[in-house]
C-alpha cells in the first residue's frame, strides 16, 4: 500500500466522526458558493476537474440539471466565463481553482471539503499538446512529462487526496476520462500519431485498474471512460466525424450510473461498449 493511500485510509473518519465534522466544514464554506454543498441537502455531489470548457463543462451542466451538487474545478477560474455563467444560473455549482499538476493545491482543496462527501470523483482534466510534435520521428521529448503528469499522475493524486470523501459517500465512485487511443490492443490503428498522449492514457488506464483492485474491499467503484472523438478545442483540427459534447456526456453519465463493483476497472466507451486493453 502506498504511503498516500495508507495515510488517507488512516485519516478516513467514521460516520459519527464525519457527521461531527460537518458543522466545522460548513462554517468554513460560509460566504462562498460552497454554501450550496452543506450536508443538510440529500442531493449527491460530484467533483469535476477541468470543468471550464468542453467535456468538463458539459458534465457540470448535465449533473447540475439533474439536481446534483457540483464542485467544478479549473486552473484559471477568473478566465472561465462559460463556467461562471453556468454557475450563476445554478446555485448548486461551486467553482474552485485547481491545477492537477499542483499537488499541494489538491491537498488544500481536499482539506477545504474535508466534511463533504463526494459521491463521484470525476477526473476529466487532461492535455493533448502540439500534435505535430508527438509524431514518431519528430518527437519533442519535452512534451512527455507534462502529458504523463497531467493525464496519469493527476488522477492518481486526486484519488489519494479525496479517498476519505469518496469512502464516506453513498455511491463511492472514482471515474477517469481516458481515450480509446490509450488501448494497447488497438494501437496499430493510430500508427505513430499522438505518441505521448496515447502513452499517458495507457498509463492512466493501468493506474485506475490498480485502484479498482486495491479499493474494491472498501466498496469503491473505479471506472475508466472513453468519451469518443468529441468536438472540442483539442480535436477541432482532426478531419474525421465527431460527436458533440452533449451526446458524449449524456452517454457517459449513463455509463457511470451503470458501473458496479462487478464492472469496476472496466474500460467503457460513451455508448456502453467495453474497450480492449
Amino acid at each position: 500500500m502506498s504511503r498516500g493511500i495508507r495515510d488517507a485510509a488512516r485519516a478516513h473518519p467514521t460516520r459519527r466522526e464525519f457527521v461531527a465534522a460537518v458543522t466545522v466544514g460548513t462554517a468554513a464554506l460560509a460566504g462562498t458558493r460552497g454554501d450550496a454543498l452543506a450536508q443538510g441537502s440529500s442531493a449527491p455531489i460530484v467533483l469535476i476537474t477541468g470543468a471550464n470548457r468542453g467535456i468538463g463543462l458539459e458534465f457540470a451542466r448535465q449533473y447540475a440539471a439533474k439536481g446534483w451538487r457540483v464542485i467544478a474545478t479549473c486552473r484559471k477560474p477568473k478566465d472561465a466565463d462559460l463556467l461562471h455563467e453556468l454557475a450563476d444560473a445554478n446555485p448548486n455549482i461551486s467553482i474552485d481553482r485547481l491545477d492537477v499538476l499542483d499537488h499541494k493545491r489538491i491537498d488544500s482543496l481536499a482539506d477545504k471539503y474535508r466534511a463533504v462527501t463526494i459521491d463521484i470523483l470525476l477526473n476529466n482534466a487532461g492535455v493533448n499538446l502540439a500534435n505535430s510534435s508527438q509524431i514518431f520521428g519528430q518527437l519533442d521529448y519535452d512534451l512527455f512529462d507534462v502529458h504523463m503528469r497531467t493525464n496519469a499522475l493527476g488522477p492518481m493524486k486526486m484519488a489519494e487526496a479525496f479517498l476519505p470523501h469518496v469512502v464516506a459517500s453513498d455511491r463511492k465512485k472514482i471515474m477517469s476520462l481516458s481515450s480509446g487511443m490509450g488501448s494497447i490492443a488497438d494501437a496499430a490503428r493510430f500508427r505513430g500519431l499522438l505518441t505521448f498522449y496515447r502513452m499517458s492514457k495507457a498509463s492512466l488506464n493501468m493506474g485506475m485498474k490498480i485502484l479498482s483492485t486495491h479499493l474494491r474491499g472498501r466498496g469503491i467503484v473505479v471506472g475508466i471512460l472513453d468519451p469518443g472523438l468529441v468536438d472540442t478545442d483539442q480535436s477541432r483540427e482532426a478531419p474525421v466525424p465527431k460527436i458533440q459534447p452533449e451526446e458524449s456526456v449524456a452517454g457517459l453519465i449513463d455509463v457511470i450510473d451503470g458501473y458496479t463493483l462487478d464492472t469496476s476497472g472496466s474500460f467503457i466507451s460513451h455508448d456502453g461498449t467495453v474497450l480492449p486493453w
